[in-house]
């Protein structure tokens, strides 16, 4: 079962706690794409807003006009 494709929207207040059900196989919780963490039966996984805000990028063109352009950029046609 994966949760990736279920987004859900709560308060900020709120907070989800998840715990890992009995089974025999131990499982991957992925964060950000990048870093894994593997559970274990019982263990459980808690949800909360952070205390510092995120900050995040915005350029100006986007990412993969400037990713074709640059490919291309030595190609003859």
């Amino acid at each position: 079962v994966t949760l990736r494709i279920r987004p859900i929207v709560v308060s900020t207040s709120s907070r989800a706690v998840i715990v890992m059900a009995g089974t025999k196989e131990d499982s991957l919780i992925i964060l950000d794409g990048q870093e894994e963490i593997e559970i274990h039966s019982g263990d459980s996984v808690e949800i909360r807003k952070c205390g510092e805000p995120a900050k995040f990028i915005t350029m100006r063109r986007n990412f993969f006009t400037k990713f074709r352009e640059k490919l291309l950029k030595d190609v003859v046609n």
